[in-house]
């Protein structure tokens, strides 16, 4: 989390990528606490899949190359490496989310009993408050 900070110690305003990381981040954790048989610590390794899902993109190195010495819980690292697990899918459905691939949306709710109300719900529950 500490490489999306300015010097400040806040989600840096002038780098879009930590604004989406943060609302990527954000909306796992608030779509996986809204599912069945969802518990605080399933929320809060959805959110640490979101915030660690383009730690490529920030160090500018393959994801392979972060995880190889980092101890993450293994469903973490599956989601993040190959889209697996649940914790994968939920990753899928926020990255389609954000590219507008509603056709590849739609099997992936049904599949993780997300509900399209609870999905829109989210969405803007997060662009309310990621907007900084």
């Amino acid at each position: 989390f500490l490489l999306y900070l300015d010097d400040d110690s806040k989600i840096s305003k002038d780098n879009p990528l930590s604004g989406l990381v943060l609302a990527r981040a954000k909306m796992m954790e608030v779509l996986e606490s809204k599912r069945a048989n969802s518990s605080k610590k399933s929320s809060e390794k959805a959110f640490t899949v979101g915030l660690l899902s383009l730690i490529d993109v920030v160090l500018c190195i393959p994801k392979e190359e972060v995880f190889e010495n980092v101890i993450l819980a293994q469903d973490i690292k599956d989601a993040i490496l190959d889209k697996n697990g649940e914790l994968g899918k939920l990753l899928k459905i926020v990255e389609f989310t954000e590219k507008e691939n509603f056709k590849d949306l739609n099997n992936l709710i049904k599949d993780l009993n997300i509900s399209l109300e609870d999905l829109g719900e989210t969405q803007r529950e997060i662009i309310l408050e990621c907007r900084y």
